[in-house]
């Protein structure tokens, strides 16, 4: 999957459980984390993202998410199968990145 940049003028205001977009995809933001910039030694917020229709995680920064209209929602629906263990523990490494990608919680 590619993952575009957005328009760095818009600002989309992200927070945990809040229904999303990224690269077009509808999912929920399910963590937010803040983890260090190791060239610049700055602290940036990077968020888990679980998207609706297959159940795949991505972690990402604010930049790349879009809010999500109802009908995102409604085209994008979300499948019940991946969405049983929606509070399952995240066990996964969250580490630092300067764009979207996805992440395995393992």
């Amino acid at each position: 999957m590619i993952l575009k940049n957005r328009d760095k003028s818009k600002t989309t205001m992200v927070r945990n459980g809040s229904i999303q977009k990224l690269n077009g995809r509808v999912g929920k933001i399910i963590a937010k984390v803040s983890r260090k910039n190791p060239l610049t030694g700055q602290y940036r917020d990077i968020y888990i993202f679980k998207l609706h229709y297959n159940g795949e995680y991505y972690i990402s920064p604010n930049d790349f998410f879009e809010t999500a209209t109802k009908e995102d929602r409604k085209n994008d629906p979300r499948n019940e199968n991946y969405w049983r263990n929606e509070y399952s523990m995240i066990v996964g490494r969250i580490y630092y990145t300067e764009r979207a990608r996805q992440w395995f919680n393992v």
